[in-house]
């Protein structure tokens, strides 16, 4: 991820052929909020957790950052496909990544 950053930083783009460090690291922050929120909604139908306001709470707050980061992890595909001449949105429905002046 460091190497990534500075790589940025400097100019440099690195093709990665699926996500770079930082869309990886973001692909699994996603994922791990998918499972906990999964898990949260279904401790709200256990009779041990039944109407546990706290637990509410933290499925919503889990909730809501899903939705900020993917809005995030969107917002940086479009960045990141005009930066490295790379058409993502593409690449998700192919699954196949071109650079643009390659093709």
């Amino acid at each position: 991820v460091r190497r990534h950053l500075a790589g940025l930083k400097s100019g440099r783009r690195d093709f990665h052929a699926g996500h770079n460090p930082l869309g990886a690291l973001m692909m699994l922050t996603l994922i791990a909020l998918v499972l906990t929120l999964g898990v949260t909604g279904h401790m709200q139908g256990l009779d041990a957790y039944w109407g546990e306001e706290w637990l509410q709470d933290l499925h919503a707050g889990i909730a809501s950052a899903m939705i900020g980061l993917a809005g995030l992890h969107a917002l940086a595909a479009i960045v990141m496909g005009r930066l490295e001449r790379v058409n993502l949105v593409k690449a998700m429905i192919t699954g196949v990544k071109v650079r643009e002046d390659a093709a």
